[in-house]
C-alpha cells in the first residue's frame, strides 16, 4: 500500500507540475502568439511541419510520458485528465484532412474553456 501511495505521490507531483507549465502556454495560445503550440514531433507525420515544434509542448509530451506510465501501472483511466487531453488537441490540430478544424488560437481557447469549467 505504501509503495501505490508513492506512486499516486509521484502522479500528482508530475500533473502538477503539467498543470503548472500548460497554463500560461495555452493562454500565450490563446492570444494568438504561438501557431504551434499544439506541434509536436510525435504527433505530427509530416516532416514539413516538424521543423515547427514548439519546445515547450515537446518537454510536456515528455512529461506525459512519465504520466500515462504511472496512470497504467495505478489502473487509472487518461479520460478527462490534462495529460489526456493535450494528445487529443495535438491530434485534432495536426489533423490536416478535416477541412473544419480549428486553429491553434481557437484550440487553445476551447482547452482553456475545459480546464476552467
Amino acid at each position: 500500500m505504501v509503495a501505490r501511495s508513492k506512486l499516486y505521490a509521484q502522479l500528482d507531483s508530475l500533473e502538477g507540475e503539467l498543470d503548472e507549465k500548460l497554463m500560461p502556454h495555452l493562454e500565450e495560445a490563446a492570444k494568438g502568439k504561438n501557431e504551434y503550440i499544439f506541434c509536436a514531433k510525435s504527433f505530427v507525420p509530416y516532416v514539413s511541419l516538424r521543423k515547427h515544434a514548439d519546445k515547450l509542448t515537446a518537454e510536456l509530451i515528455e512529461l506525459l510520458s512519465d504520466i500515462f506510465y504511472l496512470r497504467e501501472k495505478l489502473g487509472e483511466p487518461l479520460d478527462n485528465t490534462n495529460a489526456g487531453r493535450l494528445c487529443e488537441f495535438c491530434e485534432k490540430w495536426v489533423n490536416l484532412t478535416d477541412r473544419h478544424r480549428n486553429s491553434a488560437q481557437d484550440l487553445a481557447i476551447q482547452f482553456l474553456k475545459e480546464i476552467k469549467a
